[in-house]
């Protein structure tokens, strides 16, 4: 899962920890992480977020940052802010706003998603070692590959206790030329991204993806327009699939 998702060296730096940490195996990492992947797919709740991009894990700031939000309305009904994109979805279509393009594209919705899927994550991680850390109120996981050889990311997670939500992810990405590719050293560059999750609220009225989706379209018939402050400065596209006209 790379989403919104979301989002990691080699090797975890020793000293970032100072707890006991005890090696498990991933069928106990997957049923901790299956519980909070579940915590995403119940209804009428919302959840903010900061996603911060550090050039090398050892940076003391970061190069990016910027806050998000997820709500989950009933049914298919979803809508999320992330990284200058905004998605709206209801039970009928799905809407996706880049605002960089200036443009609006609307979309069959989808029928499975979750902005959070930790379980289907692992996976991928049959070459990972495990280690787990339980403090009174958190969970903490630290995934690290079992050899240096092996392609992938390390993880670190931590999870609310008493909530099973996820509190903070941080993937630690493999040396290379990310940001500097002029750079001929491969190894000069170790990112980290961090996502660091505030607790989860229930979804409040004005936040509901249909009356958000409101915001950019106006809907008659099932035909999807611009609003008028809108018209001039978006371009948009509706990808749906539409039936063809058989009639003679």
């Amino acid at each position: 899962m790379r989403h919104l998702l979301l989002y990691l060296v080699a090797v975890i730096p020793a000293a970032a920890f100072s707890q006991e940490w005890r090696t498990v195996e991933m069928a106990v990492v997957k049923k901790e992480l299956l519980a909070v992947s579940e915590t995403f797919r119940k209804t009428d709740f919302s959840v903010e977020f900061e996603r911060s991009i550090f050039r090398h894990y050892s940076d003391p700031q970061p190069m990016t940052s910027s806050k998000g939000f997820f709500a989950r309305g009933k049914g298919k009904e979803y809508s999320s802010v992330s990284g200058g994109q905004q998605v709206i979805q209801t039970n009928v279509i799905k809407m996706v706003v880049d605002s960089a393009q200036k443009l609006i594209i609307l979309t069959e919705p989808d029928t499975l998603f979750s902005p959070v899927d930790l379980s289907g994550l692992a996976d991928q991680w049959e070459n990972y070692k495990f280690q787990r850390y339980e403090s009174a109120t958190d969970i903490n996981y630290r995934i690290t590959k079992k050899t240096r050889e092996s392609s992938g990311e390390s993880m670190e997670i931590r999870i609310d206790k008493r909530t099973n939500q996820l509190v903070k992810f941080i993937m630690y990405m493999t040396p290379g030329n990310y940001f500097s590719e002029s750079i001929d050293d491969e190894t000069s560059e170790v990112p980290m991204i961090v996502v660091e999750y505030e607790s989860r609220k229930s979804l409040i009225a004005d936040k509901q993806p249909a009356l958000e989706l409101t915001k950019w379209v106006s809907v008659q018939n099932d035909s999807y327009t611009l609003i008028p402050s809108l018209a001039d400065n978006y371009r948009f596209e509706d990808l749906r699939y539409k039936q063809p006209n058989l009639a003679k």
